[in-house]
């Protein structure tokens, strides 16, 4: 993704500056525009399941997967972005056709279970509004994710194989950091199931 964006970070002319801008709100747009579905989708199901203890289980059980406890795999999808398309529909369309797609996150590749515990905590949120504003997040997150590195490279070309052997050789440790925090949000949100239930 961030060789994907070096042409726009490095560049700097207005179009550059509005192709991160298309690129940073479509991603931001999508993602927010899938919470509100799936909230929506959710919001007869978040009446009648406890949200707390179903999140509970889905952050433990996403931990165990990271962690290669439980034989399974996150569910994604292979299919990435082309990197093309910036070159064949136009920068302000194919960074916007891109950061769109990224921001849906379901349409490419993302391996990690998190995600999908995610994906479940906004269609238990109980409010379409409460679903848009953690697609923001994630969408906002998503493309600082993308674009910080972009900028790195861009920065220093040199050392562009440095930062990718870098951000691989470090994979444990932002696996590791990810499941600390699911079973953090798999503890809370059991508490509150138990205590919503006594």
């Amino acid at each position: 993704m961030a060789f994907g964006l070096n042409p726009l970070v490095r560049g700097r002319d207005v179009g550059d500056k509005v192709g991160i801008l298309v690129f940073m709100g479509s991603m931001v747009a999508a993602a927010g525009l899938l919470g509100g579905l799936l909230a929506a989708g959710g919001l007869g199901f978040s009446q009648r399941l406890s949200s707390a203890l179903v999140l509970g289980i889905a952050a433990l059980v996403a931990s165990l997967i990271e962690l290669k406890i439980l034989p399974l795999s996150a569910p994604y999808r292979k299919w990435q972005v082309p990197r093309d398309w910036p070159a064949r529909y136009g920068r302000t369309v194919g960074y916007g056709m891109w950061g769109g797609a990224l921001g849906v996150g379901v349409l490419s590749y993302i391996p990690f279970a998190s995600y999908h515990v995610l994906l479940i905590w906004m269609f238990l949120s109980g409010s379409v509004l409460a679903g848009i504003q953690a697609g923001f997040a994630y969408g906002l997150g998503r493309f600082l994710g993308s674009v910080i590195p972009g900028v790195k490279m861009s920065r220093h070309p040199e050392a562009t194989m440095a930062f990718g052997t870098l951000a691989m050789s470090h994979e444990e440790v932002y696996r590791m950091f990810q499941v600390a925090l699911l079973i953090v949000v798999g503890v809370i949100q059991l508490t509150l199931a138990k205590g919503a239930a006594s």
